[in-house]
């Protein structure tokens, strides 16, 4: 089953809480700037990979997150969507079912993952990098 949403002050909210300022968009690059991800990581090729390849070799499921996460995917921006609110557990079924349950690849541009209690952003810019921030 799908995930439900949340709108996306929640996850400006979520990563205002984990940064200590507040972004001014659910985007990686506002979030990058508030953060300060300095480590942005290549990942040139990541248009001719599905979904699930792009999630290990960018490192998604060794960030180690836990609890509930708040996803933002281009999806999101739909109008009747919002962010993604789900389990950690289920953070994979998410990423290998996002093309069935919502017409469009997970990795379709920008993703943003934040732990909603937690200390951590995972950012993945549709230029072709990703960062992990975490809290100070």
């Amino acid at each position: 089953m799908p995930p439900s949403a949340v709108d996306m002050a929640t996850m400006l909210d979520t990563c205002e809480r984990i940064l200590g300022k507040r972004p001014t968009a659910p985007v990686p690059d506002a979030i990058a700037a508030v953060g300060q991800a300095s480590e942005w990581k290549p990942f040139p090729d990541w248009e001719s990979k599905a979904d699930a390849q792009i999630a290990i070799r960018a490192g998604l499921y060794a960030v180690g997150f836990s609890g509930a996460l708040l996803v933002v995917t281009e999806a999101s921006f739909r109008p009747d969507r919002g962010a993604f609110l789900l389990d950690a557990r289920d953070l994979d079924a998410l990423v290998c079912r996002h093309l069935a349950w919502y017409g469009e690849c997970f990795f379709n541009g920008d993703v943003i993952i934040a732990e909603r209690d937690g200390r951590r952003i995972w950012l993945f810019h549709h230029e072709g990098c990703y960062a992990t921030i975490s809290a100070a």
